[in-house]
């Protein structure tokens, strides 16, 4: 049976902010939130969403790269049918260095809340809904993005096993220290008969809805970005005229983003630059 409920806005709000604010308190540091991939932290943050899950009528599991999913069947009107495809809605629960609590987490709260309101109003959805919690989408761990989700699409690169992050530790070991099995991995993807459409909810990172006075926007593409890392070695000394032709080049010709040694009047001894190009491809 159906029944007609109106979600109180007031409510959904407050509930939609202690949720996200319980997420964000779990963090490596105390001073900023930092909840890197396959770490303590997304364990215990990927546990909390499969509760919230659960709460809502949702089937919950696990895949092989640490991704939580809660399932609502469709509710059949009458016996028998096709299958039919299922809609997805999700993001993110790992964190860029102290990032705000609202990045990637709004998203997956966004998509629990609404299979609630559908689960507790009873309603028949003539297709099933996922709500997928990614743990890999920032690359604030390993030298590599969107792990979690090129596996859901069945295009994981099996090289970034091999990657490593600042400790040493490879993508492989931390994945078993999580106890997975890179041998799962494919069983992580979707058919691509299976999906129909894929929804994302999240906050704008910039301030264009707020300086028009909007609540909502709709991306029309999405950027991919091509980085690059240049690095110029040079010879440390004192910034003498003689020898800046010869060893300040690198920064003339390069915009330094990282000088090693910060000294004033000295030529450094190393210059990095980290450029990332990025293309608009509109849907």
């Amino acid at each position: 049976m159906t029944t007609k409920v109106s979600p109180d806005p007031t409510a959904l709000g407050a509930r939609a902010a202690s949720m996200i604010a319980e997420l964000g308190a779990i963090s490596a540091e105390p001073k900023r939130l930092v909840r890197l991939f396959l770490t303590p932290e997304h364990r215990r943050a990927a546990d909390v969403v499969a509760g919230w899950m659960g709460a809502a009528g949702l089937r919950v599991s696990e895949d092989a790269l640490g991704t939580v999913r809660g399932h609502l069947p469709r509710r059949k009107a009458e016996r028998g049918g096709s299958a039919a495809r299922r809609l997805v809605i999700g993001s993110h629960i790992d964190t860029v260095v102290g990032a705000g609590k609202y990045d990637g987490i709004f998203g997956v709260v966004a998509g629990i809340l609404a299979l609630d309101h559908v689960v507790r109003a009873g309603l028949a959805l003539p297709f099933a809904v996922d709500v997928l919690a990614f743990g890999d989408e920032e690359g604030s761990r390993f030298p590599s993005t969107l792990s979690s989700s090129a596996a859901v699409v069945g295009c994981f690169d099996r090289s970034t096993l091999a990657l490593a992050d600042a400790r040493g530790v490879t993508f492989a070991d931390a994945l078993a220290a999580y106890g997975k099995s890179p041998d799962d991995i494919a069983g992580a993807a979707y058919r691509r008969d299976e999906v129909a459409a894929y929804v994302e909810v999240h906050i704008e990172q910039g301030p264009v809805l707020e300086a028009e006075d909007l609540p909502l926007g709709v991306v029309l593409g999405d950027a991919v970005a091509l980085l690059q890392t240049s690095c110029q070695l040079g010879t440390l000394a004192h910034n003498d005229f003689k020898i800046v032709i010869r060893e300040l080049a690198p920064l003339l010709v390069h915009l330094p983003l990282d000088l090693l040694p910060i000294a004033f009047n000295t030529i450094p001894v190393h210059c990095g630059l980290h450029l990332m190009i990025a293309n608009l491809i509109v849907s």
